[in-house]
């Protein structure tokens, strides 16, 4: 029974260690990447842009995407962060340039990677589509589209 105290301790010192951590970690910013869909080629599907806040777990901002066939989409966001977990959703689009036709709302499932410090994810959580991979930088986010 002694033996058993120092690893419960342990135990509870890594868990309390791990939520401080995982709570602690500042999501609210700007954040940009790409999506891609087959890892030996060298094309990205679509480029993002996102500043987004998070407060008490739910997340608001905006996303600006752009394809390489030169369409670009500024859309309004929500969403939950649970842990190291983001769920959004586009709300709205606000602009999309002129060859986009109908615009198209997606969901996104994202999870933050400690060792890489990505967010790393899926739309439409499908994963056979490839893969989302977002890092944080600083940036102007820029919601506006030249014609």
């Amino acid at each position: 029974m002694k033996n058993c105290i120092p690893i419960v301790v342990c135990i509870f010192i890594f868990l309390t260690f791990s939520q401080k951590i995982n709570s602690q970690y500042k999501f609210s910013g700007t954040w940009k990447g790409f999506h891609i869909t087959d890892s030996t080629m060298n094309e990205t599907d679509e480029l993002y842009f996102l500043d987004f806040s998070v407060i008490n777990g739910l997340l608001e901002g905006k996303m600006r995407v752009e394809t390489n066939s030169n369409q670009i989409a500024i859309k309004q966001i929500k969403g939950t962060k649970k842990k190291l977990n983001l769920v959004i959703k586009e709300t709205l689009v606000w602009q999309t340039s002129p060859k986009k036709n109908t615009p198209i709302l997606s969901s996104y499932v994202l999870k933050y990677n400690h060792d890489r410090g990505y967010l790393e994810g899926y739309k439409n959580d499908s994963s056979e589509t490839g893969k989302i991979v977002l890092f944080k930088s600083e940036f102007t986010f820029n919601d506006k589209i030249k014609n």
